[in-house]
């Protein structure tokens, strides 16, 4: 639990089994151009915008910041993400700007995005990751927390607003009534009550994003209140986060088709692909692609952006694996819709 904290569709068509071996896992809505390419072409190599990371300094507390999920003593469920030993040697260490460069060698990253880590202090990781940022370059973009149910929200907008990098707002509305081990806020009516949506509604007076994170299961409730909010921007996390080996079931697999395809239909909304690592062991191209390509034909190829979530995904792969995979994925997409995917996409929603 501790571990996840931190982290318009036409008519549907299958795609023939001899392009994609997966068509008959996953059929595909809308009839995207991409889908009819009949020869690769080569694997992308431009700009990488890195839309959803994270940094820690687990040494002291500088400038304030902590992470208590990190440093505290709880105990990680080996089957959420990777083992303990991978959690314990990969994910439970220090990750600064310096360690983030090294991982993405090999791969031309020149931008990245900071999503907010369940600091113990959200204003204290604002600040600290800011002065990384003017230090070293990375992070580019920062979406810290904030709650939007808390008398305070507008002071807290305020407050993260200045600071330069800062572009949007992350709170995790993960919830499940099942099972207590997969929820990330205290409540889940969040979307449906008043007060939070007051405060929800503050990111468009400073000019913020929302960035979305939760199960496929809270689609409809959440389709409500992004479509209340037109002129906020919305940015879901981590491909509406599929079940996997949380839930193999086929209704699991329907209902994460059926909401991936409900939040498309909001003009509102984009998607990050990412974070299948955390419900898919060691993930690979041929693992991801039934859902990257379901998300993309759903949301299409403008409202899309590839993400690696490092370094909570180093537990089950490394960064060159990871984009890899990525790029074999959509290797039959033209070149400027690659570029768009693994690029211009993030440089738009996040405005750098």
């Amino acid at each position: 639990q501790a571990l996840f904290r931190c982290c318009a569709a036409g008519p549907r068509k299958k795609i023939l089994h001899h392009y994609y071996c997966f068509a008959s896992v996953l059929d595909f809505p809308g009839n995207r151009s991409h889908h009819r390419h009949p020869i690769a072409m080569a694997l992308y190599d431009g700009p990488i915008i890195d839309a959803h990371m994270h940094l820690w300094d687990l040494d002291g507390k500088p400038l304030g910041a902590h992470w208590p999920w990190l440093n505290g003593p709880q105990a990680i469920e080996a089957h959420f993400g990777g083992s303990k030993h991978n959690f314990d040697t990969e994910t439970r260490r220090t990750y600064l700007p310096e360690d983030y460069v090294k991982d993405t060698q090999g791969h031309n990253v020149v931008k990245s995005v900071h999503i907010q880590a369940e600091a113990g202090d959200p204003q204290a990781e604002t600040t600290w990751l800011q002065h990384q940022a003017d230090k070293h370059g990375f992070p580019h973009a920062i979406c810290p927390h904030v709650n939007f149910a808390d008398p305070d929200v507008e002071q807290h907008l305020a407050f993260h607003a200045r600071h330069p990098n800062v572009r949007g707002i992350r709170q995790m509305l993960n919830w499940d009534d099942a099972d207590p081990g997969i929820r990330a806020p205290a409540r889940g009516d969040y979307p449906r009550d008043p007060q939070w949506r007051k405060g929800y509604a503050l990111l468009e007076k400073y000019k913020l994003h929302f960035e979305l994170q939760i199960w496929a299961s809270q689609a409809d409730e959440c389709y409500d209140f992004i479509k209340a909010f037109p002129n906020i921007q919305v940015v879901i996390n981590h491909t509406v986060l599929p079940k996997g080996y949380l839930d193999p079931s086929e209704q699991a697999l329907t209902t994460w088709k059926a909401g991936i395809t409900k939040l498309a239909g909001l003009p509102n909304v984009a998607i990050k692909l990412s974070g299948l690592s955390m419900t898919h062991h060691y993930p690979t191209a041929d693992k991801m692609r039934p859902y990257l390509l379901y998300a993309i034909s759903a949301f299409g190829v403008d409202r899309c952006m590839f993400a690696s979530n490092f370094p909570v995904d180093k537990m089950t792969t490394t960064f060159h694996n990871l984009y890899s995979a990525f790029k074999q994925v959509v290797k039959d997409f033209s070149p400027a819709e690659q570029r768009k995917l693994f690029h211009d996409n993030a440089a738009r929603f996040y405005r750098i």
